[in-house]
């Protein structure tokens, strides 16, 4: 039984979004276990016993939520995050706490269902590890955790939560251990992981951590193809 986490310092919205994730429960038939947080200081002192936390982006005295996350995250909580706001140029500041998504209030009840089975489907995934010998030793690296690999001065590097490893093996050996639905190559220089992607805009892509890539006339039907296959399947 997955526990999510309901972080909002106003009673009333924190019962409407339990009242809709009980909605979805009864559709998909399965049972959520709920904690209801009133603030940031009681969400910092919660133990990390919840898989899922919806959290207010505006809590108490103007309280910024991803702030909170990025203190959460500071402390080892490697919860998936979901914000709730009505603020959306806060964004593209999600990447800081690495937030799985965002939900705009008031909440629809048909964008939370599919934010929710987006995200238990990833978490149900197996987790696969990519072996590459870098310049300092052998790693093994969560796939879900590498956000791109780009190819720079002769070596390749590899972005790594907020770490970038150096390696001397080819793009093209790495690419070819990774899972071909989830990676593609936006240039001739870059393979991204396509559940990283946070826009794609006029052919530039910017990936959560902010990072800007163009997509090359070469390669821009195959990527896109590529990236509308995989969010199609989320």
């Amino acid at each position: 039984m997955l526990c999510l986490a309901i972080c909002d310092d106003e009673k009333m919205h924190r019962e409407l979004l339990k009242e809709k994730l009980d909605i979805y429960s009864f559709q998909v038939d399965t049972a959520f276990r709920f904690i209801e947080i009133g603030s940031s200081q009681e969400l910092l002192c919660t133990p990390f016993d919840y898989d899922i936390l919806f959290l207010d982006i505006k809590l108490e005295n103007g309280v910024n939520g991803i702030d909170v996350a990025c203190m959460l995250r500071e402390q080892g909580n490697n919860c998936a995050i979901i914000i709730v706001t009505s603020l959306e140029e806060y964004a593209m500041q999600g990447y800081r706490a690495d937030v799985f998504r965002y939900i705009v209030k008031p909440i629809k009840q048909e964008e939370l269902n599919e934010a929710l089975s987006a995200l238990i489907k990833k978490l149900n995934r197996t987790k696969l590890f990519l072996k590459v010998r870098c310049i300092d030793a052998v790693h093994y690296f969560d796939i879900e955790r590498i956000s791109l690999i780009e190819s720079y001065n002769r070596k390749r590097r590899i972005y790594y939560d907020d770490q970038v490893f150096e390696s001397v093996e080819s793009l093209e050996s790495i690419y070819q251990r990774l899972p071909p639905h989830q990676f593609a190559y936006p240039q001739k220089g870059y393979v991204v992981n396509l559940d990283d992607v946070f826009r794609e805009k006029m052919k530039v892509l910017t990936m959560k951590s902010g990072k800007v890539i163009p997509i090359s006339r070469i390669y821009l039907q195959s990527f896109m193809t590529a990236l509308h296959k995989y969010f199609h399947s989320q």
